[in-house]
């Protein structure tokens, strides 16, 4: 059981080049000689612009402009739009774009300046990017499943990746914030939720409230023991111990202010906190449900975007990017980059024995050796990976753009090699 909040679809590059016929004037704009435009997207996931030089007298410079949805050249003023880049040198017939926005078509257009007209125009199409949606204020993948919050609008909504639509959906008394797990009772698969100090047990298929209690502060973690006890962290209470049969409270642990991640495996409960204390703490879990506290430590990592993965028995913190065993030890760091240590999020790749990490400002998702943590291997990214996972032997990664719409979020799908 995995507890933590976190397609790259291929983008499929059609290119279609509009040819401007000449002596096509209107309002002072002149459309004249054709200019031959080619988009490629490259390695990085830049799109490449190519153009034919254009032989002109008074020649002042190139300009290049993109729009997500098709414009009138003939009228190209009028939408303004400033240009996105300029090329003075007239020798240069190349440009490559990688601070697009996230958008299902996107249209370049390079112009050609010379004093008080327009010239030589050419428009590409690129289709084949899929939003999924916009403003989504935290995310948690299970299997073929996304469930995803809107804070703004106080919504969950279920995302199916096979069927690439939206399932279900339902509205919150708030998003805000969001702690995921995933866990079954008498055989029903539940997501736990934590939203604000709203929390959640909801059917995981038809997403329906069966219960729900508010708390007298903000939820920072949920673990589940998968036989009828689920465990909650809040900022005023520490540590609950609950039964799922009538939400009784067993027991509590902890002081006031205390913000715990948690994570449950084999009959013991972690909580491992999500300030600069960043204490470890393990419990044994009694037969009763109550809490026997068995050891801590002062690990250095913050564990508000650690992820526990049971089959290797580690913790992985992307924020510091440290990898700790059960007893809160380090055993293991990697470095994002020469600046940065810093990742979104971290999954585990059991076919290649990597962890990879969604890393900070980057396009980019970097995979380290389990064993020596050192770099394997590197896949570009359309978007800003912020939330990443591994499923049916693909990386899926749901980002956001670097530029343009900042508030949009497209699904990735990597075959990895």
């Amino acid at each position: 059981m995995k507890c933590i909040a976190t397609r790259a679809f291929p983008v499929l590059l059609f290119v279609f080049a509009l040819m401007l016929f000449s002596s096509c004037e209107e309002d002072g704009i002149i459309v004249s000689e054709h200019i031959k435009l080619k988009v490629e997207k490259n390695s990085d996931n830049g799109m490449k612009l190519t153009w034919n030089k254009v032989h002109i007298s008074d020649y002042s410079h190139y300009e290049i402009y993109r729009f997500t949805t098709k414009p009138d050249l003939l009228h190209l003023e009028e939408y303004y739009y400033s240009s996105i880049h300029t090329v003075s040198n007239e020798n240069q017939t190349t440009y490559t774009d990688y601070n697009y926005p996230i958008s299902e078509e996107l249209y370049y257009v390079v112009v050609a300046r010379y004093p008080e007209k327009i010239s030589n125009m050419a428009s590409v199409k690129i289709e084949g990017v899929e939003t999924i949606d916009q403003n989504i204020s935290n995310a948690f993948f299970d299997n073929g499943s996304i469930y995803y919050l809107k804070s703004y609008y106080n919504v969950l909504k279920k995302y199916d990746i096979a069927s690439s639509e939206v399932t279900h959906e339902l509205e919150l008394e708030s998003a805000y914030g969001g702690v995921f797990c995933m866990s079954s009772y008498q055989g029903e698969k539940e997501l736990l939720l934590g939203a604000g100090s709203w929390f959640y047990v909801v059917d995981a298929v038809n997403l329906t409230v069966k219960k729900k209690v508010e708390y007298n502060s903000m939820i920072n973690g949920i673990a589940s023991d998968n036989s009828g006890r689920i465990f909650i962290s809040t900022y005023y209470n520490g540590i609950s111990s609950i039964l799922r049969s009538d939400f009784s409270t067993i027991g509590n642990y902890g002081s006031y202010y205390d913000e715990y991640n948690l994570f449950y495996h084999e009959n013991s409960l972690y909580a491992i906190e999500d300030d600069s204390w960043a204490s470890f703490n393990q419990f044994e879990v009694l037969s009763n449900g109550a809490l026997q506290y068995q050891n801590g430590v002062n690990t250095g990592i913050n564990g508000e975007r650690t992820k526990f993965f049971p089959t290797i028995e580690k913790f992985v913190s992307a924020y510091d990017t440290k990898v700790l065993d059960l007893s809160g030890n380090v055993i293991g760091c990697f470095v994002y980059s020469d600046y940065n240590s810093v990742a979104y999020d971290v999954e585990y790749i059991n076919s290649k024995n990597w962890f990879a990490t969604a890393g900070y400002s980057e396009k980019k998702i970097k995979c380290y050796n389990v064993n020596n943590f050192l770099l394997e291997k590197t896949y570009s990214t359309l978007a800003q990976p912020y939330y990443i996972h591994f499923y049916n032997n693909i990386l899926y990664s749901l980002g956001g753009s670097q530029g343009g719409n900042s508030n949009s979020y497209i699904l990735e799908k990597i075959e990895l090699n």
